[in-house]
């Protein structure tokens, strides 16, 4: 047996029945009910998953759209047959026969052979449900998203909730209905998620999680050349997620153009990377937090390829690496050399104020520690970028020759001094081939990167720095002295 259904008209008229097939299955479908006060269908069934025999079902269905087939569930149903179920218009009291054990039998060896009417009081529960709202692609909450809900047969909503310093909202549900929850926010594409309150024996509290997808957000890239404007093609971008580094990075190279566009995430950190054969590579952070509208146009500006400014200077402390002595070498880094000098900041300021009175100390103590600041530890920064940007051209394949000057302040005999620059030049050496690791030494070794090297000791020094062996303020704490104690570097040559 099926179920079938007609529609009838205004004067009473029938249409020709139709197989209700969204429930009916190879077996039998039996005693359908509908509750118009909630457009839902009761039914009996053996076709479905049941405890025994026939089984009470629910399906929400308003003539045309109908949801999941319910089990009622126990003590509804039992293992025996339960039919003809009738809810009455308030939904508080269900009538259905039952011939479950407890039913009254003539014989008692046939003990269900007979069917009795059952009554059920449907008391009221306190069903609550907890909607919450969170990013599909961080699973972050979303504080401030606008949860509604809706009943599923009428589409009507019911309540609706926004918090901008929260992203859930609590609602009280109905026995026995359909519902669905949708969650919106600016920028994000909206979630819906389907329940019911079937079956639903006691009181609970329902949570339902939304997971919102964000709108489509392009970046449009112009590549640009750094001094004239002029548009610039052959760049290859890659675009690095910072905040979930598992993502595949988007790469892409233009060869006849300077434009790129692609789909981008909100709420992330990006490194651009740029790099174009005839300039230097560029590195650009960007971030979609807080971004309006479905576009972020970033230009992205190249300059030399090597990007650096010359003479690149790095300083060095008095008669440092190697004091006293006359080798040209040192086993030293420069690293190691400026984190030792740096270090004596403190020691230069307070010498250079010794013997002034008071008043007389804020401006030479801010002199002082700006050279260190933007001398000393700014020259190597510069240094450290250098660096960066030389390994990078020379895994580009290119060829490169870099001349590096030593100087000495006057304190010591030429000969001394020209010794001493040599071993600041060794020092910068030292650095080359022990970056990131031995990084530059296969260039360096095969040649693909040579350096020329001269010191000039003290013979380029100005004539008013002191060379009083005496007089320490002056021949080795003063800026003017300071100065002197240098490696440049003053050229380099791209192939």
């Amino acid at each position: 047996m099926d179920i079938y259904y007609v529609y009838v008209d205004k004067a009473g008229n029938f249409t020709r029945p139709l197989n209700l097939d969204i429930i009916n299955t190879p077996e039998d479908e039996i005693t359908p009910f509908y509750h118009s006060a909630s457009d839902i269908l009761y039914f009996s069934s053996e076709g479905y998953k049941s405890m025994g025999g026939f089984d009470i079902y629910a399906i929400s269905f308003d003539g045309s759209n109908a949801k999941e087939v319910i089990h009622l569930g126990y003590p509804v149903n039992s293992s025996f047959n339960d039919i003809y179920y009738y809810l009455d218009p308030t939904g508080s009291k269900a009538y259905f026969s039952s011939n479950r054990q407890g039913s009254q039998f003539i014989d008692p060896m046939y003990e269900a052979c007979c069917f009795d009417i059952f009554k059920a009081n449907i008391s009221d529960l306190a069903i609550d449900l907890i909607a919450q709202s969170f990013s599909k692609i961080t699973a972050a909450p979303l504080n401030g998203s606008r949860l509604k809900l809706f009943d599923a047969n009428t589409n009507e909503l019911i309540a609706e909730a926004q918090n901008d310093e929260n992203y859930e909202a609590t609602f009280k549900l109905a026995s026995n209905k359909s519902y669905y929850v949708v969650a919106e926010m600016e920028e994000f594409i909206p979630d819906t998620v389907f329940f019911n309150t079937f079956n639903i024996r006691k009181s609970t509290t329902i949570t339902k999680k939304l997971y919102l997808d964000q709108t489509p957000l392009m970046l449009e890239i112009f590549v640009l050349d750094k001094i004239t404007k002029f548009p610039v093609s052959g760049t290859e971008i890659t675009l690095k997620n910072l905040t979930n580094p598992d993502i595949p990075d988007i790469v892409m190279l233009n060869p006849d153009g300077n434009d790129f566009k692609m789909e981008v995430i909100r709420g992330v950190q990006y490194k651009l990377i740029a790099k174009n054969p005839d300039y230097a590579p560029q590195e650009i952070l960007i971030s979609t937090h807080n971004v309006v509208g479905p576009k972020i146009v970033q230009y992205v500006y190249l300059g030399d390829l090597l990007n650096v400014q010359l003479p690149l200077s790095v300083y060095f402390d008095n008669d440092r690496p190697e004091p006293k002595s006359m080798n040209l070498t040192t086993k030293k880094t420069y690293s190691q050399t400026y984190t030792e000098y740096y270090a004596k900041k403190p020691e230069f300021i307070q010498a250079i104020i010794d013997g002034l009175v008071e008043e007389d100390i804020s401006v030479p103590m801010q002199r002082m520690d700006n050279y260190f600041e933007f001398f000393v530890k700014g020259g190597k920064e510069r240094f450290d970028e250098f660096l960066r940007t030389l390994l990078i051209v020379l895994r580009q394949g290119h060829q490169l020759e870099i001349e590096i000057q030593g100087y000495a302040s006057p304190r010591a005999e030429s000969a001394y001094n020209l010794a001493l620059g040599q071993r600041r030049i060794s020092s910068v050496r030292n650095e080359l081939y022990q970056y990131q690791n031995g990084a530059l030494r296969p260039f360096l070794n095969k040649g693909a990167l040579k350096i020329r090297e001269v010191s000039y000791g003290d013979s380029l020094s100005p004539a008013d720095v002191s060379d009083n062996l005496l007089d320490l303020k002056n021949s080795v704490y003063s800026i003017s002295a300071s100065n002197e104690r240098r490696v440049e570097i003053i050229r380099v040559e791209i192939d």
